[in-house]
């Protein structure tokens, strides 16, 4: 199969395969892998928040051979109650370019002539209001996509990317994640904020480079 047609097929089979919900995700945050997030929906019907679906879906992406991180997406404060939404990039090499997949709504993003987008080609479309198209949820839910496009907007503003996975990467030393923050709030960033672990940005290169 084609790569592309891969990737589709993995994120299909997270998105049938866990439950979602977000009750679940504090027992599993900083200490589990995709196995034992999959084993414990199997055995314990858990619940998986957005996260835990990224976390799932970039370690197959990874078993497949396929390159893929998670991307946190913030809204304007990082200390908000509006939370977050993660979702993964992934490399297909018979494009030569990332793309964006949101495994937690099975759906992946498209503009109106069916060119699929990157995260930030998304953003860029979000931002100046321009139309895109949802792709593959509508074959799971005809809601989602109304519901993708009230939201994302929300969050399309700061965005955190782990070096590692999310669970592996909040456990123990490995903690090191770069952030793409907009200009105007990168003077906002104090020294108490700023350690060798966390590497601020406003250059879009330098974060998707990390």
């Amino acid at each position: 199969k084609k790569e592309l047609e891969i990737a589709y097929l993995l994120m299909a089979y997270v998105f049938k395969t866990l439950l979602p919900g977000n009750e679940d995700f504090e027992e599993f945050q900083y200490k589990n892998n995709s196995i034992e997030i999959i084993e414990a929906t199997r055995s314990r019907k858990i619940h998986s928040n957005c996260i835990m679906y990224s976390t799932v879906c970039c370690e197959l992406f990874w078993a497949f051979g396929l390159k893929a991180r998670q991307i946190i997406c913030f809204p304007p404060t990082l200390n908000s109650d509006l939370g977050c939404h993660c979702m993964v990039h992934a490399y297909i090499n018979s494009l030569n370019k990332w793309l964006l997949f949101d495994p937690s709504h099975c759906a992946m993003f498209r503009t109106r002539n069916g060119a699929f987008l990157n995260l930030s080609e998304l953003r860029h479309l979000i931002v100046n209001e321009e139309p895109y198209v949802v792709f593959g949820a509508k074959l799971f839910n005809k809601k989602v996509d109304a519901q993708l496009k009230e939201f994302l907007p929300k969050y399309m503003v700061n965005f955190y990317s782990p070096k590692h996975n999310y669970f592996n990467c909040t456990s123990g030393e490995s903690y090191e994640v770069n952030m793409l923050l907009p200009k105007c709030i990168m003077p906002l960033i104090s020294d108490s904020n700023c350690n060798s672990l966390i590497h601020y940005t406003s250059n879009e290169r330098d974060f998707y480079e990390f």
